[in-house]
């Protein structure tokens, strides 16, 4: 069966052959592309990307497997649609299974030519005037070094072709240093200690606040959804109110964020997604791409007051406070 490609393939040749010099082996870091970030009301940020000559505004997601691109847009275009040989499945069950090739993708100074994007069905609302129309993923973020500059707005991809082992290069006198794991989709991996406990933990930015599983909230911190000065933030899709509770600390290697409001994660995804794994089974089928809840998801009510570098080739994230107050970025 043909094999899916997607685009980090593509943007990581040309960025090695843009950035490569002669003679030199080992070369300082160097920024292959920098760009604004622009935050939506709901929390989340997007960048301008290069559609087939078309500016574009993208979420950046750090914990969605694969970079997308709407349908609507996709029809537009007259991009064409295909099936893929991989299901991807979201939280809400939404099975994705379609690929589009754009003739060319890019970012800042980086462009690449044809370049195969998810499609996904459902469009995003419009806010401050922009309609974000697809999400740039993890399968191209991890080509590079990725620094996210929330106090200055910016993106910044860096070439992984670097002898930094240090590579923060900003002042500041605390900086955490995390051993990270990226999992089998893509996501970035570590532990943070939460009231005293350690959690294995995901770095997100698709996600507005950080949540963590109600299980072990009950389990671990003895705290549920009737726990004395809880908040409901929303509802699932099933009209399932979500709860929000402040713990005290959440800490790694020095960095402390103070009070922090999570939001108690129920377990419907986790039933949700053993129903698909069930209903799949079966030889012959299209592989299937499940999500996984994990314990506890470091989101962006708290990542815009720090200053985030993942360095992908030596599997290690480090984050400082923000160097100035985090402000969203006008439009």
């Amino acid at each position: 069966m043909k094999s899916v490609a997607f685009a980090s393939a593509c943007f990581a040749l040309t960025a090695l052959g843009n950035l490569a010099q002669a003679g030199e082996q080992c070369p300082p870091l160097r920024v292959a592309a920098s760009v604004a970030m622009i935050t939506m009301p709901s929390g989340r940020v997007v960048v301008p990307m290069n559609v087939a000559g078309e500016t574009h505004y993208f979420w950046i997601s750090t914990a969605t497997p694969y970079s997308s691109i709407t349908a609507s847009v996709a029809k537009a275009h007259q991009f064409p649609s295909e099936h893929s040989n991989i299901k991807f499945v979201d939280l809400n069950g939404q099975i994705y299974d379609k690929m589009t090739t754009v003739p060319s993708f890019g970012i800042g100074r980086l462009l690449s030519g044809s370049t195969r994007l998810l499609m996904i069905e459902h469009d995003f609302p419009t806010a401050n005037g922009i309609t974000p129309d697809g999400t740039l993923g993890a399968d191209f973020l991890r080509a590079y070094d990725v620094e996210l500059d929330f106090g200055a707005n910016k993106l910044n991809l860096i070439s992984r072709e670097h002898c930094d082992k240090e590579p923060v290069y900003w002042p500041s006198q605390t900086i955490a240093r995390l051993p990270m794991l990226v999992t089998d989709s893509n996501k970035i991996a570590f532990k943070m200690t939460l009231d005293g406990h350690e959690l294995q933990t995901i770095l997100s930015t698709d996600m507005p606040g950080s949540t963590l599983k109600l299980s072990i909230a009950k389990s671990v911190f003895d705290v549920d959804n009737n726990s004395p000065d809880n908040k409901v933030v929303g509802k699932l899709a099933d009209g399932t109110p979500l709860i929000a509770h402040r713990f005290q600390s959440l800490t790694v290697d020095g960095l402390v964020i103070a009070n922090p409001v999570l939001v108690l994660m129920p377990s419907q995804a986790d039933a949700e997604i053993e129903h698909l794994r069930n209903a799949h089974r079966g030889a012959g089928q299209t592989p299937l791409m499940l999500p996984q809840q994990p314990d506890l998801v470091l989101g962006m009510a708290e990542l815009r007051h720090l200053h985030v570098y993942i360095d992908y080739h030596h599997q290690m994230v480090y984050l400082t406070p923000a160097s100035t107050p985090a402000a969203p970025a006008t439009h």
